[in-house]
Order: C-alpha cells, then sequence, then structure tokens
C-alpha cells in the first residue's frame, strides 16, 4: 500500500523548509508500508538550467567515480556544461547550462545512465526505508522550495 502526501507554500517566505514538512507528513503514512519513500521535490524554475538526477549502483562492480566521470563526458558530449554537481546516497546529481532540445538529451542519457530526474525546477528522490532513512543519505530536510 502507498501513501501520498504534499505541501505547497505560496508567498515569498523562504522560512519554511519543504523538505522537512515532507519528511514529517510522510512519516505519518510509515504505517502504509516501511519498504521506500520518494520525494518529488519543486523549487523556481531556472531558466537554461537543467537539474538532472543519476542512480548510481553501489551493488555495480564497475567504479562510482567511473560511472560519474562517463556521465559528466557524456552530458559536455552533447553540449552541456557543467555548471554544479554533488553526489547523495546512490544518487550523483548535476545542475547544467544547456540550450539544446532537452527530449533528445534525455533520451541520448537514458542510454548512457539511469536517470532519475531531469528538469528546471523538479527533482526525484527515491530510495529504499523510510522518510528518516531516505533524508539521512539525501539531505530532504535542507530543501527549501515551491512545493513536494
Amino acid at each position: 500500500m502507498c501513501g501520498i502526501a504534499g505541501v505547497m507554500y505560496r508567498g515569498s517566505d523562504k522560512a519554511f523548509s519543504t523538505g522537512e514538512a515532507l519528511i514529517r507528513m510522510l512519516d505519518g503514512c510509515q504505517h502504509r508500508g516501511p519498504d521506500s519513500t520518494g520525494f518529488a521535490l519543486y523549487a523556481p524554475e531556472t531558466s537554461g538550467r537543467l537539474k538532472l538526477r543519476f542512480f548510481i549502483d553501489p551493488e555495480s562492480d564497475a567504479d562510482d567515480d567511473v560511472a560519474i566521470d562517463a556521465i559528466r563526458q557524456r552530458l559536455v558530449d552533447l553540449g552541456a556544461a557543467i555548471e554544479e554537481e554533488a553526489r547523495a546516497g546512490d544518487n550523483y546529481r548535476v545542475t547544467i547550462l544547456y540550450d539544446g532540445d532537452v527530449q533528445k538529451l534525455s533520451y541520448e542519457m537514458e542510454h548512457a545512465a539511469k536517470v532519475i530526474s531531469i528538469g528546471t525546477s523538479l527533482e526525484i528522490v527515491k530510495d529504499v526505508g523510510s522518510a528518516h532513512d531516505v533524508d539521512d543519505r539525501y539531505h530532504v530536510n535542507q530543501f527549501h522550495g515551491t512545493h513536494g
């Protein structure tokens, strides 16, 4: 069984942590099934920039750095300029400057790596465990956005 919860902040008050609110709400749904948790996190749209998340398989025989280097190289080959990158849990998160066809980029990247999300405002975080377990690995509580 699954449980779904959401929050939307109206106005410009940045005092609210969207991530913290989502963790508390999903924690209340935990009785529905503790096997996994996922978050859809929305921030203000970033014009000309895309946020991408990739799954880096911890069970793979390949070295994580090799997998990340292959993703970086593919992005550059497709005309993207890497602006920001981070590693959290089993995810590699990268923000790129890109003015090409997003659908083509998405298609090409899906053949190069396991894509979790691509967007100008949306990021997906999902993993096995409770909301608090996923937060411990991905720091969802630090997310400040418009809704989730």
